[in-house]
């Protein structure tokens, strides 16, 4: 008689795929599905108000932004200009952004020329691109700007009127 060899018995054949099945099952539990984000209506809102975010991939300050509305939802939704060429000097731009006269980052330009530069509150991106932010932005069913009295609203961080103070964002040059 042929002795089969130890990984072709049918026990170990059979714990084998069960093992290799589990580890599967958990695996695809671990993957995120995607829903529907806290910002999704906001952001959608905001990018057509006609607004874009012009940043660098390198920009601590964009990262920051970005994450105010969530990774993904940002990716997805908002109207964003890269304007760092990977593999050059930080100050390089693209020529889009040149264009566009961008001196720092982040700066949100909206329809009307208005510029924002600096990391921005949700509230103040509400407020000029004219989008609900709070609970009526998440429902996406109400045109007016409200905040609930215990929302946890990020700090303002925007670009001063006058003075000496800069805004809180990453300017091209140093």
């Amino acid at each position: 008689m042929v002795r089969k060899k130890f990984y072709q018995q049918p026990t170990v054949l059979f714990f084998g795929g069960a093992i290799i099945l589990v580890i599967i099952l958990v695996a695809v539990q671990r993957i995120p599905i995607a829903s529907g984000g806290q910002y999704d209506g906001f952001a959608q809102c905001v990018t057509q108000s006609g607004a874009k975010m012009y940043g660098a991939y390198w920009c601590p300050h964009c990262a920051n932004q970005k994450a105010l509305f969530g990774e993904d939802v940002f990716n997805e939704e908002v109207d964003y200009v890269e304007c760092a060429i990977p593999g050059q000097d930080q100050r390089a731009q693209t020529q889009v952004c040149r264009d566009a006269g961008i001196e720092g980052y982040p700066t949100w330009i909206f329809t009307d020329g208005t510029r924002l530069q600096g990391e921005q509150s949700l509230e103040k991106l509400a407020q000029q691109a004219g989008c609900a932010y709070g609970d009526a932005a998440q429902s996406g069913d109400a045109d007016v700007l409200e905040l609930p009295e215990d929302a946890n609203v990020p700090e303002l961080h925007e670009a001063p009127e006058a003075g000496p103070e800069e805004p809180q964002g990453t300017p091209l040059a140093e």
